[in-house]
């Protein structure tokens, strides 16, 4: 990409928004490649593996569908 004189170059960051079961908005996911819910960090992604905040393995994240090993449902990144 070239910055030619007078142009301004912008920087964007990657953020969508999650959702949990029966579509309720728990909060975004950052350019970290973490969900946060405002300030606070809900799970971090290693990988494909979901983490809880407090580090317990919970499941893979797959097609932007996190589930657990039974198949539950955790998150949709949309």
């Amino acid at each position: 990409m070239v910055q030619h004189q007078g142009e301004v170059m912008e920087c964007t960051t990657a953020t969508n928004e999650v959702y949990g079961p029966y579509n309720a908005k728990l909060g975004r996911r950052g350019a970290d490649g973490n969900i946060w819910s405002g300030r606070t960090l809900i799970f971090r992604i290693i990988d494909d593996r979901v983490y809880s905040m407090h580090e317990q393995y919970l499941g893979r994240l797959k097609y932007g569908m996190a589930m657990t090993d039974r198949g539950e449902l955790i998150f949709i990144i949309s």
